[in-house]
């Protein structure tokens, strides 16, 4: 995925005289909430997978880990991976984390380290939320550039990590909600590309719908509501 989706659209045009044109489009979607935006007040994660169905159909085991050294982790993969790949853990040290990629995005360094590498490192050895936070940056490259969704049903917090190759954003609270649909909140003039506006106008109405939705069902979530939604 790093490979077709970020280094290659970067150097294409030095092969090919039809590289490819514009952002890919995405449509997944994530929220995390807690306090009073739950029912009982405890955190609650959950994340739906848009993807192709040549690879997405492939994503239906559900394992169970237990590392040497580290935290033991579920997650959600496809035979063979030693990660995720649709990024959705929950780890014994108490963390739930998932995420929503970012579209649009734009940026590969090619010295860094893959992000199938950090997810997988950071879910079995941090703590918390913040060294979860600091961990996954360590030698970020850009690839796979994601909207993290975490929480610790130890303490009753959440976070929204925005890591894009050189912009990061962190947000954490013990109280509300936090969500993810694709659309970056940082926005940089690197980014005010022509294609990549156009997409943003066009999730500026899924992020509204998503705002509505946890309004509507605020204090209320809980696992038998996702299921019906």
């Amino acid at each position: 995925m790093e490979l077709t989706g970020y280094w290659w659209p970067q150097v294409a045009a030095n092969y090919s005289n039809n590289p490819p044109q514009g952002p890919r489009g995405s449509h997944c979607s994530g929220f995390v909430a807690t306090g009073s935006a739950t029912r009982d007040g405890k955190p609650v994660i959950a994340h739906e997978s848009f993807d192709d169905f040549w690879s997405g159909q492939y994503f239906n085991v559900c394992e169970e880990v237990h590392p040497t050294n580290g935290h033991a982790f579920k997650m959600q993969t496809v035979p063979g991976y030693i990660d995720s790949m649709t990024d959705f853990y929950v780890t014994d040290a108490g963390l739930g984390i998932t995420e929503t990629t970012i579209a649009g995005f734009v940026g590969y360094d090619v010295h860094g380290m893959p992000e199938f590498i950090r997810a997988r490192k950071v879910t079995q050895y941090a703590n918390n939320i913040d060294q979860w936070v600091k961990l996954v940056n360590e030698g970020n490259n850009g690839g796979y550039a994601n909207i993290w969704l975490l929480c610790n049903i130890n303490t009753g917090e959440i976070a929204r990590f925005e890591q894009e190759l050189k912009h990061q954003e962190l947000l954490e609270s013990t109280d509300g909600f936090y969500y993810g649909c694709n659309a970056c909140h940082i926005v940089t003039l690197s980014m005010l590309t022509t294609a990549i506006m156009i997409l943003i106008n066009k999730l500026v109405h899924v992020e509204h719908a998503l705002k509505n939705y946890y309004q509507r069902y605020l204090g209320q979530l809980m696992m038998a509501l996702l299921r019906e939604s």
